[in-house]
């Protein structure tokens, strides 16, 4: 059976004038370099599994596949304001 792991850590390298950067960053933010990383890669990763989803979802069902019947759509529209032609 394999092991949960709940943390990892790794070394890696960076330009100078990237860590120069982050480090101003962190400066300004009162944070810790690798903090703002891990919240880089976090969002980095969230944004990505939004995209793969997007394209699956834009690929199986391409108009939105009727997954709202008339009257679902009608009050969606109605509560975003807007009039469906």
């Amino acid at each position: 059976m394999e092991k949960a792991i709940s943390k990892a850590t790794r070394t890696f390298v960076i330009p100078a004038r990237m860590y120069k950067q982050l480090s101003e960053h962190a400066g300004k933010s009162k944070s810790e370099i690798s903090s703002i990383i891990r919240g880089m890669l976090a969002d980095y990763l969230e944004e990505l599994d939004d995209v793969e989803t997007f394209k699956r979802l834009q690929k199986e069902s391409p108009d939105g596949g009727g997954l709202l019947n008339e009257e679902e759509q009608k009050d969606f529209f109605e509560w975003l304001g807007v009039k469906k032609k």
